[in-house]
């Protein structure tokens, strides 16, 4: 090919170049049109478009985005950071989005949306704690259908007793206490049937907010060996006939009812109390200032209760125990100098693998010389 034609060859290729060039930039164009349009169809699409594509505000846009609430409250919250005037319509139609709005955005009251926000027990009660900082009537019969927010909201918002929610919060044991002893600051007699179901609450109740015996939850705290000690320990002063089957069940309590409320045997929760071999020592010392034969197998298992059962309560020999006592040095020695007062050859075993114990035993029970 000869000079000419090759420069001719040069500009044909070079024209056709160019033309694919126009040619894709109007594709392209094209493309970005269709994406805009396209991108406008939805609210979704019109949000996700600003925030992700053009990181920022998508005019063409807005109309679509109106129409939502979620991506009203989103568009203001992430793209304008202010007020979004256009979508405040349907923002105003959900409880949600207009406290969020009213929180996030105006950082003041909503009033356009406070009838969407009265129709929801949650959010009526965040917007008069958090935006009102103060009674919302509106919302106040939402409110009084919900217990826990009828609680809170006469707790923190009224600072008194919210009649409208007390209905309410009577049929919650746990929030008609807690209504007695932090809004009342007496007895709540609504909810005391609520109360009166659960053994806890109503010890509690008893002790803080009557702070006397609460007659209708005795049946419940009869049912706990734990609370029916207490009930009697720090509201009756005095004995609960009906708790002693349940506080006989238990050794522990059943000692401690002895000791400190009847100040005499409890016979009924003597069977329990023979079985732990801490509390039937502590029940013939202190209760029966004698002999408790039916705990003698228990305290015979223990060679520190053996030694001082047959020490301080029977002042002698206590030859069910001596098996155990043999089988510790120190005990052993303890044995034969206070009970005994002589040898106790069963135990000599175990104490002479123990120099100190030998040497003492043999000084002073054994009485040789070193």
């Amino acid at each position: 090919m000869n000079a000419l034609n090759r420069i001719k060859q040069h500009f044909k290729d070079e024209n056709c170049n160019l033309k694919d060039k126009i040619k894709n930039e109007n594709c392209n164009l094209e493309d970005k049109n269709y994406s805009l349009e396209k991108a406008t169809n939805s609210p979704s699409q019109a949000y996700n478009h600003a925030l992700h594509i053009l990181h920022g505000r998508l005019k063409k846009g807005e109309n679509s985005i109106s129409k939502s609430a979620k991506y009203s409250y989103s568009y203001a919250s992430n793209i304008l950071h202010n007020e979004f005037k256009k979508g405040e319509e349907a923002i105003s139609k959900d409880a949600k989005y207009s406290y969020l709005y009213a929180l996030n955005i105006l950082e003041n009251r909503f009033e356009k949306g406070e009838e969407a926000i009265s129709k929801d027990a949650e959010y009526s009660y965040f917007y008069a704690c958090r935006i009102l900082k103060g009674r919302f009537e509106k919302g106040e019969n939402s409110i009084s259908k919900d217990a826990e927010y009828s609680y809170l909201y006469a707790l923190n918002i009224i600072k008194d007793r919210f009649e409208k929610g007390e209905n309410s919060i009577s049929k919650d044991a746990s929030l008609s206490y807690l209504y007695a002893l932090d809004v009342l600051k007496s007895r709540f007699k609504l909810g005391e049937n609520s109360i009166s179901k659960n053994t806890s609450l109503s010890y509690f109740y008893a002790l803080d907010a009557l702070k006397s015996r609460f007659k209708l939850g005795e049946n419940s705290i009869s049912k706990n060996a734990e609370y029916s000690y207490l009930y009697v320990l720090d509201v009756l002063k005095s004995r609960f006939k009906l708790g002693e089957n349940s506080i006989s069940k238990d050794a522990k309590y059943s000692y401690f009812y002895a000791c400190r409320i009847l100040k005499e045997r409890f016979e009924k929760g003597e069977n329990s109390i023979s079985k732990d071999a801490e509390y039937s020592y502590l029940y013939a010392h202190d209760i029966l200032k004698g002999r408790f034969e039916k705990g003698e197998n228990s305290i015979s298992k223990n060679a520190s209760l053996s030694y001082l059962y047959a020490h301080v309560i029977l002042k002698g020999r206590f030859k069910l125990g001596e098996k155990t006592i043999s089988e510790n040095a120190e005990y052993s020695y303890l044995y034969a100098l206070d009970v005994l007062k002589s040898k106790f050859k069963l135990g000599e075993n175990s104490i002479s693998k123990d120099a100190y114990y030998s040497y003492i035993y043999a000084k002073d029970i054994l009485k040789l010389k070193a």
